[in-house]
């Protein structure tokens, strides 16, 4: 049995906690938001409320551990953008402290979840690529990446592309543009698009990132960096127009698709290649974007939208 800490526990590890609490010993630090949700799911998991880049939280929770996932808030690109300063000192100034307290625990495995922005706006990403963000978000998960490496940890990097679905918490974490599309769909008949919706999205569905995991935990590549992605890209139009003939196809509900700023023109998420890692483990990620989308959508009980109780 492994002993498992999650620092986070929004999009991402609260569906981690899900993922591996069963047959694993699970503790999570997090600002304790999502641990209701994870209480009645997940009753056996051990949920520390606080923060976790608290050097006494850190070092009484992480001195038996076996794996650390790090799922703390990073933000995003517009958050980045908005709050540089902010988002300046949780990727870089605290985790480089987390870190520091970390260097006095016994050996573990690290893993971060990076992004496919660490690397420039072109074509086609692959292991050979140069990173060269032009975001401001890639370029402080790039930094991250770098302290993480400069330390004597065993760590998997994982630079993922964007991910979607539900997962076994719906309203856990920040909703990407696929939750927000149909929520607001359902709710308003509308999907506004902030831009004039031409910028690009590798979709890569939750499940497939948990499948992902669970055959990492099992191998323990040592200090690996991968690319996870589908290696297919969808512009935000195309999400939109997908999740409209959907919800008309199942509901019979005509949903209206908004610009609201038609002339504002937002960068595309770099197209990473997924070769490395699927030559080394063998994963390989589901693509069918319309069909996960659709399966989403069938799942939600109509009343959870419309204001019904």
């Amino acid at each position: 049995m492994t002993n498992i800490l999650v620092l986070g526990t929004g999009h991402i590890g609260s569906e981690i906690v899900f993922k591996f609490s069963g047959k694993n010993n699970v503790t999570c630090i997090d600002h304790g938001k999502n641990f209701p949700q994870i209480q009645e799911k997940c009753p056996q998991v051990n949920l520390v409320k606080g923060d976790c880049f608290d050097y006494n939280l850190i070092k009484k929770y992480a001195k038996d551990i076996d794996t650390i996932f790090f799922c703390s808030g990073t933000g995003g690109v517009y958050d980045c953008m908005n709050e540089p300063a902010k988002f300046f000192e949780s990727n870089v100034t605290k985790f480089q402290k987390l870190l520091k307290i970390l260097e006095e625990i016994k050996k573990f495995e690290f893993y971060l979840f990076s992004t496919n922005f660490v690397y420039a706006n072109i074509l086609k990403i692959t292991k050979e690529s140069i990173l060269s963000p032009t975001t401001e978000y890639g370029k402080l998960r790039l930094k991250q990446e770098k302290i993480l490496r400069n330390t004597n940890f065993e760590y998997t990097i994982l630079r993922l592309s964007n991910i979607f679905g539900y997962g076994n918490f719906m309203n856990c974490g920040n909703l990407g543009a696929v939750e927000k599309f149909i929520q607001k769909g359902f709710s308003e008949h509308l999907i506004s698009l902030h831009g004039d919706g031409s910028q690009k999205l590798d979709l890569l569905y939750k499940e497939d990132l948990m499948s992902l995991l669970e055959i990492l935990m099992k191998n323990k590549p040592e200090r690996k960096t991968y690319n996870i992605s589908t290696g297919n890209q969808l512009s935000i139009s195309q999400v939109a127009e997908i999740i409209k003939k959907i919800i008309f196809k199942s509901f019979k509900i005509e949903i209206k698709i908004d610009k609201s700023n038609p002339d504002l023109k937002f960068p595309n998420a770099p197209l990473m290649s997924h070769n490395k890692i699927t030559n080394e483990i063998g994963w390989q990620p589901n693509s069918d974007v319309s069909e996960k989308i659709e399966n989403m959508i069938n799942s939600i009980q109509l009343k959870n939208w419309d204001g019904e109780k």
